[in-house]
Parts: structure tokens; sequence; C-alpha cells
């Protein structure tokens, strides 16, 4: 939590850069490249106190393109063997000067960036330059919006769910996400997120504690219900079918959220489930709120409370199909040829991982043409 919020100090969110940049090396080929996305920097840059000026002798910042970039981190980590702060042991174990999370006003020159919060201290510290990490590509009539929900957020206020200032995507991930959505010509929008809209993820698999079951532990969308229903109200208005494909919560869901939106949670595939208690104990079918929405649990693989936490082993994967046309003899020839749908319409099924048996499918069209 944090990663995104300017002006937010030492934390576990300072991690974030070095984890990602690991990421990036190994496995980040696979994504599209997208205009807003740049390379992770590091460096060792002086402050003074008073300052707004981050100073790296050793930087050429003149091919840095503020449009990529997210926020500044000031006194980066990783995590140590166990737990999550600074590695107890050592100069490292003590927080650098001006840690915190920083936004970038503006490259002063090659060797300077003016930051906003102005600096507390003067001195020297590790930093690094973070970049957007969410993407797209369409398909056919069918578009695919992946979303970072880790990478840019605020803290989340556990007093009050609906504060205004809070955010679980930054300021330019949603603006790309709603203009990409309103003007994409495609039938279907799908959004790739890895943490649930309706759901959320509570500790009550691990937590015999009253109320267990309604903490959601900020990790989710339930926990940011001001960009949360901005969000909901702004992608219904588009009058098409969203598909929202979440995870992190361990089950599998088909849950209708307004009319044209829709969640289908994904997992898991290999780990333990959760009972339903972690989910905020929905129904398995039928109406249920979620933080002040109300939205129609279609199907829930429900694993009950009264298991034991290391005895939920079922498995569930899931399998999506676009219907847009159908294989039909010819007239006189041999062979097949393919026929359009008037209206086009995917399919969500979900098998169990060991059988193989079909579940639980649903269906859902194009809007009228």
């Amino acid at each position: 939590h944090g990663c995104g919020e300017v002006g937010l100090g030492e934390g576990r969110h300072l991690m974030r850069d070095i984890g990602l940049a690991a990421y990036g090396d190994y496995a980040a080929w696979a994504n599209p490249q997208m205009a807003s996305r740049g390379t992770i920097r590091f460096g060792t840059a002086a402050m003074a106190a008073g300052g707004d000026l981050l100073i790296d002798e050793q930087a050429d910042f003149t091919g840095l393109d503020p449009a990529t970039v997210s926020t500044i981190h000031v006194g980066s980590y990783t995590r140590p063997d166990s737990g999550w702060k600074r590695p107890a042991s050592g100069d490292a174990a003590t927080p650098p000067p001006n840690a915190g999370v920083y936004g970038l006003v503006e490259v002063v020159d090659s060797h300077r960036l003016r930051v906003r919060p102005a600096f507390t201290k003067g001195g020297t510290a590790g930093y690094s330059i973070g970049t957007h990490h969410y993407y797209d590509w369409q398909q056919g009539n069918c578009h695919f919006l992946a979303l970072d929900t880790r990478g840019e957020r605020s803290r989340f206020n556990s007093k009050n769910r609906a504060d205004s200032q809070s955010f679980i995507l930054g300021e330019a991930q949603e603006r790309w996400l709603l203009e990409t959505a309103r003007t994409t010509p495609a039938d279907f929008i799908f959004l790739i997120s890895p943490d649930p809209w309706t759901v959320y993820h509570t500790a009550a698999h691990v937590s015999t504690k009253p109320g267990a079951d309604r903490d959601d532990k900020g990790d989710g969308f339930p926990s940011f219900l001001h960009q949360r229903e901005r969000l909901l109200e702004a992608l219904e208005a588009i009058g098409k079918p969203v598909l929202i494909f979440s995870g992190d919560v361990h089950h599998a869901a088909s849950i209708r959220i307004t009319a044209n939106v829709w969640e289908f949670l994904c997992g898991p595939l290999a780990s333990t489930g959760h009972p339903l208690a972690t989910l905020g104990n929905p129904p398995t079918g039928g109406s249920w709120e979620s933080m002040g929405r109300s939205v129609d649990v279609r199907w829930l693989s429900g694993f009950p409370n009264d298991l034991p936490y290391q005895r939920i082993r079922n498995a569930y994967y899931g399998l999506v199909r676009v219907n847009n046309a159908a294989e039909v003899g010819r007239p006189r020839d041999a062979g097949l040829r393919l026929a359009a749908f008037d209206r086009p319409s995917v399919t969500v099924r979900w098998h169990d991982a060991y059988t193989g048996r079909l579940v639980y499918a649903e269906t859902v069209a194009a809007s009228g043409r």
C-alpha cells in the first residue's frame, strides 16, 4: 500500500521498483510495449534540506519522458530473508534521509529533477524512478486491458473506505482505462485485474477474531469505494459488455455487477482454496451487498467455513470462448464454412481441475446492434 501516494514516508512500499526490475528482466517481454512504459531507473542522489531538486551527477535525465514516470522512491530497498521491514543489520537498517514517495514536477537538466514535496533533510540516498505497467491489446472484436492494481495505489483508509483521497489506480492509469474503454471499436471489453472488485479478501482463514470476515485488509477495490463506484458507473455507461477477470481470492465465481459489467474470479489452480468467510461470506448464489453495492452472485465455488483451511483442496480452471461464428456445411461443396452470428457472445466456463468436469458456464452477449 502507498506506492503511488506522493508524500508518504518510509515503509515497505519502497520495495516496489527492485522487485519490478527483476520481473522486467525475466518476464516483461511477454507484455505489449506501451508508450506509457519506460525503464525503471536507479541511482544515488544528493538532496538539500528545504530544496526540491534531486541531483545525480552520474545520471542522464535528458531522455526521461515524464509521461512514463509513475512515482519516485527515495530509499528503495528489497525485503530481508523474513518479514517486510528494512534489513535489520548494517547501515541499511536506518532509513536514509528523505525516504519516501515523490512526484516528478519537471526534468530540469541532465542531472537534476524537480520533485514534490520538498526534502526535509540534506544528504544523499539511493532512489528509483518508477514507470507504468498497465497495457492493452486488441484481438478481433475483443479488447483486453491489463491493470496494475498494486504499483500506483495509495494507502487505504480503514475507517472510511469511501475516502475520496484514496485510490487503487493512479490518475494516469484511470484516464488511460476510461479513454481506451470508451473509444474502442471492440464488441467486448476484458479487464484483467490482479485484485477483485466485489468480493474482498479478508483474514478470516487465518484469524478467529470477531469481524475478521469484514476486514478486507485494503487489498482490492472494495477498500477504495470512491474510485470503484466512479469506475463502475463509467464502465456501465459505455453500453458494452465489460468482463472483469480478477484473482487474489482463492475462489471461482461469476458475479453480475451491473447490466453490462461482470466479474469472473479465475482461481486458484495450485493453491489451497479459501473458505467463504475469506470472501466476506457472500452467498453461493443470489443477491449480495458488496460494501454498499448490490450485486448478483450467479455462482461461486463455495468452500464451507467448517472446513479446515488445509483441507480445502478443490481447484478449478476457466476457459473463455468468443462465439463470433459457427462452423456450418456448404450448400454444394464438401467441407465447412463460417457463418457469422448476428450477435456475438462470450462464454466463460469453469471446470473441475482434477476431473475436467464442467461445473458452471456463463454466456454474455454483445450489446444490441
